[in-house]
């Protein structure tokens, strides 16, 4: 299984550089990756959330709306990434990789259903919204150039 994480080479060596141009500049980053995660992951992993699957006993089986709620960008300024589950919905977690023994979520899926496969279908989605969100940024504070 390959992992559904994007890298960009040279993202904190451009933080710094925005640092020394400004204090306040890197947080552009930060709206950069939330916007980012916001615009392309969010709503797809949260309607593929509202889905409903088979759990280990037969029966049909949703992670309900509290569950799909508490997807949501945890972003830095160097990193963006989703999270789902927390305090009000604990079980958010059993939804996404499936269990062997309880019967309330679907069967244990190394590849996970809602988060992973959401990412792994976008990835190069991702790529280019990220691509354009960053250049808006560069531009911002460095100009586009001679």
């Amino acid at each position: 299984m390959t992992s559904p994480v994007v890298r960009v080479d040279g993202l904190k060596e451009l933080r710094k550089a925005l640092r020394e141009i400004d204090r306040a500049a890197p947080r552009e980053l930060r709206k950069a990756n939330k916007e980012a995660v916001e615009r392309v992951i969010i709503p797809r992993a949260r309607k593929r959330a509202e889905e409903t699957r088979t759990n280990l006993a037969g029966r049909p089986t949703r992670l309900g709306s509290r569950g799909v709620a508490t997807i949501r960008p945890q972003v830095d300024q160097t990193r963006a990434a989703v999270v789902m589950g927390g305090p009000r919905a604990p079980y958010a977690v059993g939804h996404e990789w499936g269990a062997k023994r309880y019967r309330q979520f679907p069967p244990a899926n190394r590849q996970g259903y809602i988060l992973y496969p959401t990412v792994q279908e976008h990835r190069e989605e991702i790529v280019r919204v990220y691509d354009e969100l960053i250049g808006d940024v560069i531009n911002e504070w460095f100009g586009s150039g001679p």
